[in-house]
């Protein structure tokens, strides 16, 4: 928008605002503009940040925390400790639904390595205590090259991270391990069972 004043140049577009009501014009135009983008920006924004979450909740709540198992497997290391013996058993005797891998995860092992190395998408994992702390090893089942389930497992309920160093993968056809109680205690004075795969 410009006064009077202004010609059109040979081109047909306006010349340069060279008066203080065009100047005035001029810039609060392009305020008003920025303005508009800039809530536009915060807008688009907004929506995938809101998008986000929910495609994160709907994820998380497909993926299912194994607790029946991890209390199978304490159940386990209680009997090898009361008993003083070796127990072998087999994953797949121990859950009651369908899946082809686990992956076997010890403290501290990056989860992204795990992904990049895999093709595989595991961040509910990234939510553990392996990410962070050395009092858990992480069981998750994969179903079709999905994370379906898994146990975030205290070690005095069986620890693998004497045996697997960072990850381990098995199929459901070579999931057999065997439990054995050593001389190391945990700070709480109950005894470490070490959990081994022997296939």
């Amino acid at each position: 928008m410009l006064c009077g004043l202004h010609r059109k140049s040979k081109d047909n577009s306006f010349e340069k605002p060279h008066c203080t009501y065009c100047q005035l014009l001029a810039t609060i135009s392009k305020r008003h503009n920025m303005k508009i983008w800039t809530t536009f920006l915060i807008f688009l924004f907004l929506i995938n940040f809101v998008l986000s979450c929910k495609f994160d909740q709907e994820y998380q709540g497909k993926i299912k925390i194994d607790f029946n198992l991890e209390k199978r497997l304490e159940d386990l290391t209680d009997k090898v400790i009361n008993d003083s013996i070796k127990i072998t058993f087999q994953f797949d005797t121990l859950t009651t639904y369908s899946w082809d891998t686990l992956i076997i995860i010890t403290p501290y092992c990056p989860i992204v390595k795990i992904e990049k190395d895999n093709k595989l998408d595991l961040r509910a994992l990234k939510n553990t205590m392996i990410i962070s702390d050395e009092v858990t090893n992480v069981l998750a089942f994969i179903k079709k090259g999905v994370l379906f389930s898994y146990v975030d497992l205290p070690r005095d309920k069986g620890d693998f991270a004497n045996t697997i160093n960072n990850y381990q993968i098995f199929n459901k056809n070579n999931c057999i391990f065997e439990m054995e109680q050593t001389d190391i205690k945990f700070e709480s004075g109950r005894t470490l069972v070490k959990v081994k795969p022997i296939k």
